[in-house]
């Protein structure tokens, strides 16, 4: 599920999204900041340096946390992400997403993280063909939903909550 959390700036949705997440603690949340800056990696930096000279990406590694650099706009910031395989994809900024709220309309926190915990629930499929989202109505995202989970169950160890399949090559 994809959430867009929007308002002017000092509006206070970053406070908006600390408060959902503690509200939903126990998922699995990514949380994307779009901004207005051209680029954030350092320029003459090793991680820079990668890309410019033809890398996808680079990351960097701490002892205690990481930083993925690519070159992209915002729907391939959330392709990246769920790679993560996340219950939700939050974005602080406006975008066209399943649920959009605006900090400055005052919604109410606890009726927010009941409809996202009502949606987060619901059984999804997401297929993506390089990189680019298929749209798949209802009935198509059921097949595919059933049909897929119905061969992985006869698989030892098919039976998850979460199912990743990656189809390569010609």
């Amino acid at each position: 599920m994809l959430v867009a959390i929007k308002g002017k700036k000092g509006s206070g949705k970053t406070s908006f999204i600390e408060k959902l997440l503690k509200n939903l603690e126990g998922y699995r949340i990514v949380v994307i900041k779009k901004s207005g800056h051209e680029e954030i990696d350092i320029k003459g930096k090793d991680t820079y340096r990668y890309k410019e000279a033809g890398a996808v990406g680079s990351i960097v590694v701490a002892k205690s946390e990481c930083a993925l650099f690519f070159r992209g706009d915002i729907n391939y910031a959330i392709y990246i992400a769920k790679k993560l395989q996340p219950d939700l994809i939050i974005v602080e900024g406006s975008i066209n997403a399943d649920f959009v709220i605006n900090v400055e309309d005052e919604p109410d926190l606890e009726n927010v993280t009941k409809v996202i915990k009502e949606r987060i629930s619901m059984p999804k499929i997401d297929v993506f063909v390089d990189g680019k989202k298929l749209i798949l109505n209802r009935f198509v995202k059921e097949i595919f939903y059933k049909t897929i989970k119905a061969m992985l169950s006869c698989l030892k160890g098919g039976d998850g909550k979460r199912v990743e399949i990656f189809i390569s090559g010609k």
